[in-house]
């Protein structure tokens, strides 16, 4: 009788045991199946956001996407003047242009810069122009022809959400002048004064093949246009400027990039005997013009980085941040932000 009841009663334990084994055993299951299955609903939705972007960004549809003018660019016959004492550009010839304004806690613009548009949410622009400031201190504001003071308003532009600038910027020699923004919100395009850049994204490995191609260059902006670097005016209407090609082995250039071991393939040369872009245009596109089957689109081939004599006497040319130098950074710098959507 005693062994029949311990026996009941170790049979009890053991199938309680046994039980709760179970019931363990199942929710470890269901965890494992439930995290696993979220895990990958959200790693293909990231994947989705950052190969469609990255897909769209890298393989371009020229006028279909970008770098085709609703309103085109108009310049005077004899193209020789410049952003500083400069041509006034055609109203919203140049839809990807934007100005980049850093505000201070009162709402007080502190400086401008320009920038180009690749997308609703992502701007291109100069390391410099946002070296030391916050994103949320950044605004970009679309769609302008005339600066005015109604303009310069932080309500009146999108802010900043992320700045990513490249880990080998230098303040100093302007390498690198390189910097992307992810804006907070979405960019409201209309297809007539808002529009998007094509970039060059022919990676060459920094041996600038092919810019023999940029015979015509063209640059806008609302900077410096008059006077000297100690007494100077700024333009509130968008003005523009064509510009030629130097090559990186022209003597002119080398001074101004380097040249043997200090040359530095992230940079390029363009210059006007009668011009520059200035201070103030700082981050804004370099563009040229390419022969699309019957038509022409505009394709961003550098950033607006430095200027030695900023056109105001004996003139060098002037730096710009090569586009096709920087095919991956730019790439990886999406995906990763991409990446980050969901805190958006």
């Amino acid at each position: 009788m005693k062994e029949s009841s311990s026996w009941k009663i170790f049979t009890f334990l053991v199938v309680q045991s046994l039980l709760i084994f179970v019931v363990v055993l199942l929710n470890l299951i269901l965890i494992i199946v439930f995290r696993s299955s979220s895990l990958s609903t959200n790693t293909s939705v990231i994947a989705t956001t950052d190969l469609n972007f990255v897909k769209i960004l890298l393989n371009q549809q020229p006028c279909a996407q970008c770098g085709c003018p609703f309103i085109q660019p108009v310049f005077e016959d004899n193209i020789t003047s410049r952003i500083v004492n400069g041509e006034i550009a055609q109203p919203h010839s140049w839809p990807w242009h934007a100005l980049l304004v850093v505000y201070n806690r009162n709402g007080i613009w502190s400086s401008a810069c320009g920038a180009s548009l690749l997308s609703s949410r992502y701007v291109l622009t100069a390391a410099h122009c946002v070296h030391g400031h916050s994103a949320t201190a950044i605004y970009i504001h679309t769609g302008l022809h005339e600066i005015t003071n109604k303009t310069l308003s932080p309500f009146n532009g999108y802010q900043g959400r992320s700045i990513y600038i490249h880990e080998s910027y230098s303040q100093f020699l302007l390498n690198h002048d390189i910097a992307l923004i992810k804006l907070k919100n979405q960019i409201l395009q209309d297809n007539r004064t808002i529009g998007f850049s094509c970039l060059d994204l022919e990676d060459d490995g920094g041996e600038n093949k092919h810019e023999e191609d940029y015979n015509e260059l063209f640059v806008a902006g609302w900077g410096r246009i008059s006077g000297n670097p100690l007494n100077y005016t700024t333009s509130t209407l968008l003005k523009q400027l064509k510009l030629n090609y130097i090559s990186p082995f022209d003597q002119r250039c080398a001074m101004v990039i380097g040249q043997a071991d200090q040359y530095r393939p992230g940079q390029m040369c363009a210059w006007n005997a009668n011009g520059s872009a200035c201070r103030g245009d700082s981050g804004g596109a370099l563009v040229r013009r390419v022969k699309l089957n019957e038509q022409y689109y505009y394709q961003q081939v550098g950033i607006v980085s430095g200027s030695i004599s900023c056109g105001f006497k004996d003139q060098m040319p002037e730096t710009y941040t090569r586009i096709k130098y920087y095919t991956k950074w730019i790439k990886n710098i999406v995906q990763y932000a991409e990446l980050d959507y969901e805190n958006d």
